[in-house]
């Protein structure tokens, strides 16, 4: 259950593109326009909602702020992250972009709670509104690694609904349901 909970608020945010940090190298052309549509998460945002545990226990708050931003060229968003879950804090860095053999988004993040990388891929609308991303988050030691799928439905320019749903013994479980804003 632990590594369920680091890994629910590294992905998403939502703002206005950001112009890329300068890189040493020349900047590459987008393989696809929804590699262009990472730049609408950069920036510091923050979220509200519930976190509700694997193990039926009441739900808990669940904050997350972000500060994410475009590195090498704009190809990539990463994404640093600190969450509160009731009363624990956890840190995260990650790493998103969309793959051009795949032709899907994927990502990496690691905790400072976990050993482990969570890793993930999915796909977003033409419009670059609704994203699904499909992973496993490692299980406790010797314990088989949990489905997931984490869903963001954007609501403009400054605010999105997210939320992370796991599979557990073929059930599907609400991990996470949250609300965010741009920060200001």
């Amino acid at each position: 259950m632990r590594a369920a909970t680091l890994f629910v608020a590294l992905l998403f945010s939502a703002s206005p593109q950001e112009k890329p940090a300068p890189s040493s190298r020349p900047a590459v052309a987008a393989s696809d326009a929804k590699q262009e549509r990472l730049a609408r998460f950069a920036g510091k945002w923050r979220s509200e909602g519930k976190f509700f545990p694997l193990d039926g226990a009441a739900p808990m708050p669940h904050v997350t702020e972000w500060d994410n931003r475009l590195i090498l060229g704009g190809r990539f968003l990463q994404l640093d992250t600190a969450e509160t879950i009731g009363a624990r804090r956890v840190a995260n860095h990650g790493l998103m972009g969309y793959d051009r053999a795949t032709r899907k988004l994927s990502w990496v993040a690691a905790s400072d709670e976990a050993d482990a990388f969570f890793t993930g891929e999915g796909t977003c609308d033409e419009k670059g509104e609704l994203f699904e991303l499909r992973g496993d988050v490692p299980g406790e030691a010797g314990s088989p690694p949990i489905p997931y799928v984490l869903r963001v439905q954007m609501r403009g320019a400054d605010e999105f609904v997210w939320s992370v749903r796991f599979q557990l013994a073929g059930k599907e479980h609400l991990g996470v349901e949250a609300v965010g804003r741009r920060a200001r």
